[in-house]
């Protein structure tokens, strides 16, 4: 992929990172077997559409392209970012729980978006149950217009009315992350990705325990509503 030159402008930008202070971003590199795993456990396959939103340096991203597929990639360091650009990734955004999918002007209701059930119950829609046919979640909104992970349930995508869009993508078929995990900010980002599946895509993120243990409201919120869509904390 690369030209000599090109090469070794890169292994200088990353020797530069090697052992640089904690710059407040919770940079933790990804290691190359993590990376597979996780890239396996994915299962992607050709023509998909993948986003890594915590890229870093690119490790998970560079065992992405082994499977043949260019990944999307985030990154909140400007530094990190122009070492991604350098490796030829298609940088799409800066602060990933700001970002929206760059397709979402041309595409129609989807995941992420509000329709209404056939019992007039409004709420957001999620991705499909993974066992084939049309049933979808709704997570129905709550008194603030928010939708409550909670009372997810299935309904028929046939049934359901689209009413509002809510400006975010959801347009991709696999997402793989290591987010960052202070302050319980791997619940914020992981949700937020999950807001960017196309129905029926597949999440693959690194986590830490305090999300599966921790009692506040957060992380129970978190647990109840990963149980409610089938989801697994393995």
């Amino acid at each position: 992929r690369e030209q000599p030159a090109e090469a070794d402008k890169i292994k200088a930008m990353e020797r530069a990172m090697v052992g640089r202070r904690n710059d407040g971003l919770d940079f933790f590199p990804t290691p190359e077997g993590v990376a597979d795993e996780m890239v396996a456990a994915a299962d992607i396959q050709p023509g998909m559409r993948v986003l890594e939103p915590s890229a870093g340096m690119g490790h998970i991203a560079e065992r992405i392209r082994v499977t043949e597929v260019d990944p999307d990639v985030v990154e909140f360091s400007n530094d990190r970012r122009e070492l991604l650009e350098a490796k030829g990734f298609n940088v799409v955004g800066r602060d990933f729980l700001e970002f929206t999918d760059a397709n979402q002007a041309d595409r129609g209701f989807t995941c992420g978006d509000v329709f209404r059930a056939p019992d007039g119950t409004l709420g957001v829609m999620r991705g499909s149950n993974g066992m084939g046919g049309s049933r979808v979640g709704l997570d129905p909104l709550d008194e603030n217009g928010q939708p409550d992970m909670r009372r997810s349930r299935w309904e028929s995508f046939d049934d359901l009315v689209p009413v509002e869009k809510r400006g975010v993508g959801s347009g991709y078929d696999r997402i793989l992350m290591n987010p960052p995990f202070s302050d319980g900010r791997d619940i914020q980002h992981v949700r937020h990705a999950y807001d960017l599946l196309k129905p029926g895509g597949r999440l693959v993120a690194i986590m830490g325990e305090s999300a599966f243990f921790n009692q506040n409201r957060r992380a129970t919120e978190f647990r109840e509503g990963l149980e409610s869509v089938g989801g697994t904390d393995e």
